[in-house]
């Protein structure tokens, strides 16, 4: 299975959810949307993974390439082949389908307890593990779910953590 995902910057690689994606035998082709221009269509790959980064998340003027990378995972829904957002990547996802981002108060920064939503309970994805650990994150945005989003995971500080929409696509805000 080969997968492409998009590295919005250097100091935010895939870490242990690519490491276990190509563990799994996922074979990832790393674009760097900054540096190289995008596929229009989901192409030969059989899913799409959206990583992280320092960058704004409506900030189109400073990261022209997001709205390239939005079209992106709207194509890869559309053909049924599930997206995975994570943190920037999360946002951008929310973004693409409806929704907002926007400026926390404050960063979030730590490790932070999660909580399951009873949607998140059935998912077919998170209903088989509903024990969360703690897990550092790092972020001072946040999104408010698209149209059709379900949320899946809930923090006390920031609300939706993690959500699905379309056809299989999921949002992580944990980096």
């Amino acid at each position: 299975m080969r997968l492409l995902v998009l590295e919005n910057h250097g100091e935010a690689p895939g870490g242990a959810f690519c490491k276990e994606l190509e563990r799994l035998g996922a074979l990832l082709d790393v674009l760097r949307p900054r540096q190289e221009p995008l596929p229009e269509r989901s192409g030969e790959y059989a899913g799409l993974v959206v990583l992280g980064g320092p960058q704004d998340a409506y900030d189109d003027a400073a990261s022209p390439f997001l709205r390239a990378e939005m079209a992106l995972m709207r194509a890869f829904d559309a053909a049924g082949r599930p997206v995975a957002g994570i943190c920037l990547g999360a946002q951008l996802l929310a973004r693409a389908h409806g929704g907002a981002v926007f400026p926390m108060d404050f960063p979030e920064f730590g490790f932070t307890r999660l909580y399951l939503t009873p949607e998140g309970g059935d998912d077919p994805v998170l209903g088989r593990n509903p024990c969360l650990p703690l897990l550092l994150e790092y972020h001072q945005d946040a999104f408010s779910l698209p149209p059709g989003g379900v949320l899946l995971i809930r923090g006390a500080d920031c609300p939706n953590q993690m959500f699905r929409v379309g056809a299989s696509s999921y949002g992580f805000q944990k980096k």
